[in-house]
């Protein structure tokens, strides 16, 4: 009989932020970053940059991370995200 758990076995989870163009304007670049990462979580990436976004359109930002089996389960962990502009055009 298999087991349909392995301990070793790596799950990975993933977070996808939305990210809204809502000026008038056409961006080019925005960088999406994750802060302030609890101890035991392993981010794939810790930032994302989105390209030509369309004014009044948006674009998602997907962040794959792993989970340490020491992390405490069913306690609240907080994880931060911040966007930056990097420039825009018309």
């Amino acid at each position: 009989m298999r087991s349909l758990f392995r301990k070793d076995k790596i799950q990975r989870k993933k977070i996808e932020l939305s990210i809204a163009n809502t000026s008038t304007v056409n961006i080019n670049q925005v960088k999406a970053e994750a802060l302030d990462i609890p101890e035991g979580i392993k981010f794939r990436e810790k930032s994302v940059t989105l390209t030509d976004i369309r004014s009044k359109e948006e674009q998602s930002a997907l962040f794959t991370f792993t989970i340490d089996k020491k992390v405490r389960l069913n306690t609240e962990h907080m994880i931060g995200f911040t966007k930056l502009l990097i420039y825009y055009k018309n």
